[in-house]
């Protein structure tokens, strides 16, 4: 008498097969549950982070922060200490009674918050705050922001006489200074008849005019790029292995 295969074949096939399938659904359960703890973990290290910001943020300077963890697995950053990129945006932020956005990308930052590798920050200066902070000694009245120009207005001596101008000049940035490079100049007062040429070429001619952003900033971070547009100055400053304690958030440099 013969046996039947069929009975003896199946089951363990069968049995198999779910075990596979339970597998797959614990692993999946599995994955899913650490992505809600990374989403979660990240979510709550993003609030302490800002909270953090705010609490260091200099006398005189207020406003919210918000604090974005990039990277790969936030669990994974957390086991290593160091977030990957952390951005940082405070496009509200009060300084002297004006508006100062800042929006900020830092990269190898520890989990204490305690230093960043390499920091850049984009800073956007409306024409008010322009004016409390840039200083030209040539300078009368306003300070106005042109397209890619800083344009003031100035007087000074030719052929025994007052001669009012009026200059545009381009804003490089060099470190903890802008540097205003003359570009275009033209007479906006004086007596008709006679050549004021030589007053615009040696306006044209003059060396830059610097302008001390050293007291503003922390030392150790850097102005590298300035764009000028009317009504905004966007200054890019980056820093690297920048320390985030109250000590070097609070000790400014000093142009020579």
């Amino acid at each position: 008498m013969s046996a039947d295969p069929v009975p003896g074949g199946r089951a363990p096939r069968s049995r198999r097969r779910r075990r596979w399938i339970i597998a797959g659904v614990a692993v999946l359960v599995a994955a899913v549950l650490l992505v809600a703890a990374d989403v979660v973990g990240r979510a709550g290290a993003e609030g302490v982070a800002a909270r953090q910001i705010e609490q260091r943020l200099p006398d005189g300077v207020h406003g919210d922060v918000a604090v974005r963890i990039r990277g790969f697995s936030f669990l994974w950053q957390l086991a290593h200490g160091r977030f990957d990129e952390v951005d940082v945006d405070a496009p509200s932020l009060q300084v002297a009674g004006s508006r100062l956005p800042v929006r900020i990308t830092a990269h190898g930052v520890p989990t204490d918050l305690s230093s960043v590798g390499r920091m850049k920050a984009r800073v956007t200066v409306g024409p008010r705050l322009v004016n409390k902070i840039a200083t030209i000694p040539a300078a009368v009245g306003r300070i106005r922001l042109g397209h890619g120009v800083v344009v003031f207005d100035g007087s000074r001596s030719a052929f025994g006489l007052t001669v009012n101008y009026r200059l545009a000049a381009t804003p490089v940035a060099a470190g903890d200074r802008l540097l205003l490079s003359p570009a275009h100049a033209k007479i906006t007062t004086g007596p008709v008849g006679l050549d004021f040429s030589s007053v615009i070429k040696q306006l044209l001619a003059s060396k830059p005019i610097p302008i001390c952003l050293a007291q503003y900033l922390p030392a150790g971070l850097d102005v590298t790029d300035v764009r000028v547009q009317p009504g905004a100055a966007r200054l890019t400053v980056t820093a690297h292995d920048f320390h985030l304690d109250e000590h070097s958030l609070t000790r400014h440099g000093r142009c020579h």
